[in-house]
């Protein structure tokens, strides 16, 4: 089959912070919103009494759970971005993304690894990385900088024709 793009990268620590960015924003999404409502809402049922009768200890249970909310992504990035930096290996490991018209092969450690379009569940794309997940925790980071061959900024249109709907997320 002929190549249409080409993508070789050694994704470094700045690509999986990145990562870990893309990864708990899409999984928030409509979550977020309303964990955020959810917070204000809790911090309001504890505030409004406890000003108008005064202090009771038992204010502090929804004054704890909507500073929850608010705090629940910050510390699952904090936590994702830690696992994923411990977990890389001391040298980069070359990968190569070799995209036709059927579908994409990743080749590493002498490995390839074949996979069909209608393999990819959800496609990211940031101003310096497209995000490619396999299934809700696996995701192929291809940074931008790193096509070689094909034009980066018209990836996300042939994701989409090939794959689904590519997902614009602001770092």
């Amino acid at each position: 089959m002929e190549l249409i793009y080409q993508v070789i990268t050694q994704p470094g620590e700045a690509d999986y912070r990145a990562y870990a960015k893309v990864h708990i924003k899409s999984r928030s999404g409509k979550k977020g919103l309303i964990s955020v409502l959810a917070g204000v809402a809790l911090i309001a049922t504890a505030l409004i009494p406890w000003a108008r009768m005064g202090f009771s200890p038992l204010y502090l249970i929804p004054l704890a759970m909507g500073i929850g909310c608010f705090v629940a992504d910050p510390i699952s990035l904090h936590v994702l971005e830690k696992k994923l930096l411990e977990s890389l290996p001391e040298e980069p490991i070359k990968q190569e993304f070799r995209f036709d018209a059927e579908g994409f092969q990743l080749r590493f450690r002498g490995e390839k690894k074949l996979h069909k379009y209608s393999d990819v569940e959800q496609a990211i794309e940031t101003g310096k990385h497209y995000f490619l997940y396999l299934n809700r925790n696996l995701a192929y980071i291809l940074p931008k900088a790193d096509f070689a061959m094909g034009d980066a900024a018209a990836f996300a249109a042939f994701l989409q024709e090939k794959t689904v709907p590519v997902m614009q997320v602001k770092l």
